[in-house]
């Protein structure tokens, strides 16, 4: 079973508080996690590699995650 990931605003705008990120690649997370598009999606219409569009969303969610005191 595939688990989505998905905030809302105030989750993700929680979660982002206090990391650095250049704003394109926040904006990138945000289309994944708030938003609802896939990576892929996302990685072909900006033409960057899936990759750097996942490890940002995983940053994200790893730290939302710490925030809800889950391991």
């Amino acid at each position: 079973m595939r688990i989505t990931k998905r905030l809302t605003e105030k989750e993700f705008n929680d979660a982002t508080a206090q990391m650095r990120f250049k704003e394109k690649n926040r904006a990138v997370a945000k289309t994944v996690l708030v938003d609802g598009f896939r990576a892929q999606e996302v990685a072909e219409q900006l033409n960057v590699p899936k990759q750097v569009v996942s490890r940002t969303v995983h940053r994200i969610w790893r730290r939302y995650l710490e925030l809800l005191n889950v391991p």
